[in-house]
């Protein structure tokens, strides 16, 4: 599986492989929220017992920042616990907006030379390239949105177009630490 959302503990509780190897990419929490914003009430697929479809309801009758509030209070808990708890148990992290601009020479460092995952540089490299946005959606360039698409924008600081000020405070009233704790700010004064 390309990637797993879990907490350390969660991580922690299965039993793998002595030999196996790990890294942990966070994202901003507020471009989580945008994501996660767009993703519920426009492009997610029904799932899970329907669901999203109580809570895309909600998002489509009310304006952004209700919205956008709404996600912050009744969806973004469980990815802000899972950065929580890698961050806790001191566990390096990438940021996921450095992936953004330099997945080559990230990847290659962590998956060729931490993991010794056994693939040759020039493979790796084409790999990657696959999997990049521009790829992924079919030629749309990153920083072209479509809100009806799964992979919206593909563009890291895009909170900015979206928060106004009661959205940024109710950010940093429940994760403004966190976002200190992983780097993305310095203090509460953004």
């Amino acid at each position: 599986y390309s990637s797993v959302y879990v907490t350390r503990e969660q991580f922690e509780s299965v039993n793998l492989p002595s030999d196996s190897r790990h890294f942990v990419v966070i994202r901003d929490l507020r471009d989580t929220v945008v994501s996660g914003y767009f993703s519920l009430k426009v492009s997610h697929g029904k799932f899970a017992a329907d669901s999203v479809s109580g809570i895309r309801h909600d998002l489509q009758h009310k304006d952004l920042d209700d919205g956008l509030i709404q996600t912050i209070d009744q969806w973004l808990d469980v990815n802000a616990r899972i950065q929580q708890s890698w961050i806790d148990a001191g566990e390096p992290v990438i940021h996921y907006e450095d992936l953004l601009e330099n997945d080559v020479e990230i990847l290659e460092r962590v998956l060729i030379d931490e993991c010794q995952y056994p693939i040759s540089r020039p493979r790796l490299r084409r790999v990657v390239e696959t999997r990049r946005f521009e790829r992924m959606s079919k030629g749309r360039p990153r920083g072209q949105e479509d809100v009806s698409a799964h992979l919206r924008k593909g563009v890291a600081g895009d909170w900015r177009n979206y928060f106004s000020e009661p959205v940024k405070e109710a950010f940093k009233e429940r994760w403004g630490e966190l976002l200190v704790r992983t780097g993305y700010e310095k203090d509460l004064d953004w």
